[in-house]
Parts: C-alpha cells; sequence; structure tokens
C-alpha cells in the first residue's frame, strides 16, 4: 500500500499539480479547487482505490455553488472539505481508450445473444477506474491525465464552470449531467438558489424557494435558503452580498 500511494503521489506531483496550479487551483493533498464566492468552485480529486499489486484511483470533479458549502457545515465548529457529492455537476474521467487494458468481447460474448450494436459499445467503452501495475510506472498514465487536462480541454471547461451564467445555460440546453451520486441541490430551482443566493434577484429567489417548498423540499433545506436570502435583503440593501466563509477557511 506504501508503494502503490507514493506512486499516485509521484503521479500528481509530475504529471497534475503543474498545469493545475499553473491554471488556478489551490492544492490541498490529492485534491485541487477553483474558483471563489460569489461564483462557483470547481473541485478536482483523485481518490485512492485499492487494487492488489496496482496503482489505482478515481478521478473526480464536481462543480459546488460556493454558498452550497455553507450550507452543508451548517451547524459545525470547523468546516470539513467540500466534497463532491456537494455539487450539481459530478462525473468521474474515464480512462482514454488508448490506455485502457483491451477487452475481449467476443470471449464475452460466446454463448450470449450481443448485437453488433452492443458489441460496439462495449468496444469503445471504458472502465472510470484508473488502475495500473505498479512495475509498469507512472509515466504512461500520468502523459494520459496532463493531455487530458491540457489539449483535451478539462482545464478549459472547468475554468467555464465557475461562471454561473456558463453553468445556467448548460442546464437550460440540457448539457449538464452527472454520474455521481450527490448529496446537494440537485433538482430545479434549487440548483439556481444555491448559485444565485447571494446576488440573484430577491422576486425570482422568493418565487423559486416557495416552489421548493410546495413541490420538492420543505423543512430544514428552505428555511436555511430563505434565512440566508433574508439577511442578505437587510444587509445595506443586498450591495455587497456576504462571502462565504467556508470558502474563506478553506485549507490552501
Amino acid at each position: 500500500m506504501l508503494v502503490t500511494t507514493k506512486l499516485l503521489d509521484d503521479l500528481l506531483g509530475k504529471y497534475v499539480t503543474p498545469v493545475l496550479t499553473r491554471s488556478g487551483f489551490r492544492r490541498s493533498h490529492r485534491r485541487f479547487l477553483l474558483g471563489q464566492a460569489p461564483g462557483n468552485l470547481v473541485l478536482v480529486q483523485f481518490r485512492r482505490h485499492q487494487l492488489p499489486n496496482e496503482v489505482a484511483f478515481f478521478f473526480e470533479w464536481s462543480v459546488i455553488p460556493a454558498a452550497e458549502c455553507d450550507f452543508q457545515n451548517r451547524g459545525q465548529g470547523r468546516p470539513s472539505q467540500p466534497s463532491t457529492t456537494w455539487g450539481i455537476i459530478s462525473n468521474r474521467v474515464r480512462v482514454p481508450i488508448e490506455i485502457a487494458p483491451t477487452v475481449d468481447i467476443e470471449a464475452i460474448s460466446q454463448g450470449m445473444h450481443i448485437s453488433d450494436e452492443i458489441a460496439a459499445r462495449m468496444r469503445s467503452s471504458t472502465s472510470s477506474t484508473w488502475a495500473f501495475p505498479v512495475e509498469e510506472g507512472i509515466d504512461r498514465f500520468g502523459a494520459a491525465i496532463e493531455g487530458l487536462l491540457t489539449t483535451g480541454g478539462l482545464i478549459a471547461q472547468w475554468q467555464a464552470m465557475t461562471d454561473r451564467e456558463y453553468v445556467l445555460e448548460l442546464f437550460e440546453q440540457g448539457q449538464a449531467r452527472s454520474t455521481l451520486a450527490v448529496s446537494a441541490s440537485v433538482g430545479w430551482p434549487q440548483r439556481y438558489v444555491a448559485m444565485y443566493i447571494d446576488d440573484g434577484d430577491w422576486n425570482i429567489l422568493e418565487a423559486m424557494l416557495r416552489t421548493c417548498e410546495a413541490e420538492i423540499f420543505g423543512g430544514a433545506w428552505t428555511e436555511w435558503w430563505r434565512k440566508r436570502l433574508t439577511a442578505r435583503r437587510a444587509d445595506s440593501g443586498g450591495h455587497h452580498p456576504p462571502r462565504s466563509k467556508v470558502v474563506d477557511d478553506l485549507p490552501g
């Protein structure tokens, strides 16, 4: 385990940390955070996965409204680090087919009735578990991740997602999909409330909160967000929206 952990950290140190920090991400161990209130945060993390004699991990990312961090940490004395489950969009990056293990579809499907279309999908599908043998070393997989971050456009995509208007357009166009389970503001209009609670139009937010209370969520969820909106209304006419305390306190 010590060997696989060191190799993962070596991979991040050589191929990931330099390009992400140059792009404005703040690092905390195997986690990288971009953005600030009142915009969205983007969390990128490399979460270890245990496989015998292999370096294995999940490459995950999530778009988290800054105010969502305060909601998730409500009642806690010391804020916890953001989680991918807090995101309004949360995904895993899949292993590129160029470096994915070869799968013998014909052997798997022997004796099974699988259409050519399904077989083609199976050939083009890859795992979300990144794994390579210890003896292989870090360079092949590390270079693949670096390529996805840079020429593959992941960094540019994440930078764009700190802009709430851009994310709003993705939702409106049906292009915002998640592949990870989430525990955050996952419905609509919850997502709008989470993104715009500190500087959005009061009347729109009030109407959306009423919708949430009547149709989606009552109780603690709506109560917390309505209190935040009320506090903002009382704060100098809303010209200076409060900065997220949790975001200020996050480790750099």
